[in-house]
């Protein structure tokens, strides 16, 4: 080679040819234009020896419409190919589509199998940052596999247009009813402070409550408090007659709680701290609230404390008995939807910290001073009360919102989705249950009869 003459870079020959790239879209585009029906197109290219994917010839197509060439910058440089926009948009889908936890080196292995690049875990973190995702910290709660959020669309709509379909919101709405349980377990909550930056994890002095109690909380539609929530606990310091029961009766005429509200009940075990919800406690409500649950509309969870020997309880006697369906119960429930979080905020605020008697039954208030308008406005938002009609639409927005996802994030996730659902399609990897999966968010005119 003569001096100062630049020498030519060779490539090995790799993939589909330059040419017939181009004219494979010159072909698609003149074919289109002439009526040719774009599936018909797409079989025929894959009859050929340089079969594509739709994704791949639309894309081709554009590039040649734009004037551009097909060939990637970073490829005939010799650096590493970067994926298309609209790759990337698969590759974001793909991870908001998954149910077990997803790290870098599994977003790099996704890229490398299916679109052949190796990418190291800092431009992957770059691009993860570019597309408006983050790393989150996960719930306790362990989600079902292969349940996304149109599945639980699906439920809480078709859950909700059968109980208007049934009248279920019909009658005394002082006996349509949702039950639930909670507690005052404050293990899970964590404090702040301030520290050193890259100093460790502060651990702060305090004590915690030795017993946890369980609450059972009926609210009605029309609440006028003839149901009053339950406390149920192995405290002793809550057994009659006991040394505190002159404190425990003082605090429930400052708070106006009955005595028989709160349930001591002996540990079968002398380490017994946590009362759990279970069957005892629900027959318990039950028989003291015999005649106002008779013919009553009943709406509560699948959790096995409301049956005995494999039946709901409350189901015998009720006009109608209702189960939220597991995936989207924490949104139907009246009370887990909103109501038991406002009575929890009030509750930190106003407890001792230290008088863990006291605080366990200053829950028991707070839950029970909860406004009749708070309570009748969460039954109109989630069961869509005083609506005309019900659409999927409105149930993906009002879960959206259940989610706390904004509208620029509720788009960005149904574009990444849909991207990832294309191509799932392109490939074969849904078959004819593609159309099942992807949700047709359209006005279904009136739910009700």
């Amino acid at each position: 080679m003569g001096k100062g003459k630049k020498r030519e870079r060779a490539y090995a020959a790799a993939g589909t040819p330059h040419d017939v790239k181009r004219f494979r879209a010159q072909l698609f585009a003149a074919l289109a234009k002439a009526g040719v029906e774009k599936k018909i197109i797409y079989d025929c290219i894959g009859e050929t020896d340089y079969d594509a994917s739709e994704r791949t010839i639309r894309r081709h197509v554009r590039e040649m419409e734009r004037g551009g060439d097909l060939h990637d910058s970073r490829r005939k440089s010799g650096r590493i190919a970067e994926l298309s926009e609209e790759d990337w948009a698969v590759v974001a889908g793909w991870i908001l589509t998954q149910t077990k936890k997803v790290t870098a080196t599994a977003v790099q292995s996704f890229i490398q199998q299916y679109f052949g690049h190796l990418y190291d875990f800092g431009w992957i973190s770059r691009r993860i940052h570019e597309l408006k995702l983050s790393y989150k910290l996960a719930g306790k709660k362990k989600r079902k596999e292969n349940v996304f959020f149109s599945d639980e669309v699906n439920q809480y709509y078709n859950f909700v247009k059968g109980l208007h379909d049934d009248g279920f919101f019909t009658g005394d709405k002082r006996r349509i009813v949702c039950l639930d349980f909670t507690t005052n377990k404050v293990s899970d909550e964590r404090e702040k402070t301030i520290r050193n930056v890259g100093g460790p994890q502060p651990k702060l002095q305090g004590k915690k409550p030795t017993y946890t109690n369980a609450y059972l909380v009926c609210l009605a539609y029309e609440h006028d408090h003839t149901f009053r929530p339950r406390m149920y606990t192995y405290d002793p310091s809550f057994k009659s007659f006991g040394k505190r029961w002159d404190e425990v009766k003082k605090w429930c005429d400052m708070w106006g709680l009955d005595l028989d509200q709160i349930v001591y009940e002996a540990p079968k075990r002398k380490t017994q701290r946590y009362n759990a919800e279970n069957a005892s406690h629900v027959g318990d409500y039950k028989r003291l609230y015999t005649s106002a649950f008779k013919d009553a509309h009943i709406l509560h969870d699948d959790g096995r404390a409301w049956k005995k020997k494999k039946n709901f309880m409350l189901a015998d006697g009720a006009g109608m008995h209702r189960v939220f369906p597991p995936d989207v119960h924490q949104y139907l429930s009246v009370l887990d939807n909103e109501l038991l979080a406002i009575a929890k905020v009030w509750w930190k605020q106003g407890r001792t910290n230290s008088d863990f008697a006291k605080d366990a039954l200053y829950l028991l208030f707070c839950i029970q001073v909860l406004l009749e308008e708070n309570i009748k406005r969460q039954w109109e938002k989630n069961f869509f009360l005083g609506e005309n009609k019900l659409t999927l639409q409105g149930v993906e927005d009002y879960l959206a919102e259940r989610h706390r996802m904004t509208d620029e994030a509720i788009l960005r996730e149904r574009k990444y989705k849909e991207a990832y659902v294309g191509w799932l399609e392109e490939r074969g990897g849904l078959g004819s249950a593609a159309s099942e999966r992807r949700m047709e968010f359209v006005n279904k005119g009136p739910y009700w009869k």
